[in-house]
């Protein structure tokens, strides 16, 4: 409903779950099925019901809280800042994240360690509908070492799998932490010639 996403194990168990508290609210409360007599087994089954539901809704209702707040702290697509901020990145290939404090305990950022497994990085989903917005900007620096290439790459939901089809950027990054604008000018037309989905931006992968 909210985006792309395949189905899992877990969201099957979580439906499950739900139907099954449905049911077993609908038995307790409707006399005329009769199929719990005794009001002892029809508080309890009521009491079940009510447990499932709620055990299937509570996930629900935070999924929809982090869509909200992602939607009402734009034009920001990722701060790191807030817990419910975690719904919309994940790592991949090795890689993992941890947010560390970048000015004070309330201004985080994001500490990725790359494996050295090939695509090794960090997926962010953003707020889908970028019309409206100038510029990509965002702020990257290493720990340690000698500068490195940080590759970015963006796409839509028409997004065919092809290299080509996608917008790719190789940036530079030291020890400095560097502020980089890229005009959403210079994203819109890909290399397969097509022009970037801007209302239906799907991913963007460091």
């Amino acid at each position: 409903m909210f985006g792309a996403g395949d189905a899992s194990v877990a969201d099957l168990l979580r439906d499950a779950i739900g139907v099954s508290g449905s049911v077993l609210l609908i038995v307790a409360v409707d006399h005329q099925l009769n199929m719990v007599s005794r009001r002892f087994f029809r508080v309890i089954t009521f009491l079940a019901g009510l447990v499932f539901c709620t055990a299937a809704l509570v996930p629900a209702a935070s999924n929809a809280h982090a869509f909200f707040s992602r939607a009402n702290s734009l034009p920001i697509l990722v701060s790191f800042d807030h817990d419910w901020e975690k719904l919309f990145y994940k790592t991949y290939a090795g890689a993992t994240v941890a947010r560390v404090p970048l000015t004070s305990d309330d201004d985080l950022a994001a500490l990725v360690t790359m494996s050295r497994a090939g695509y090794s990085g960090l997926e962010i989903e953003p707020f889908p509908n970028w019309n409206g917005y100038k510029a990509l900007r965002f702020t990257a620096s290493m720990i340690g070492g000698q500068p490195t290439q940080l590759n970015i790459r963006i796409h839509d939901v028409k997004h065919s799998g092809h290299y080509t089809d996608r917008f790719h950027r190789t940036l530079e990054i030291d020890a400095i932490s560097q502020e980089f604008v890229i005009p959403l000018s210079e994203i819109s037309t890909l290399d397969s010639g097509r022009r970037m989905r801007f209302d239906k931006v799907r991913s963007i992968i460091f």
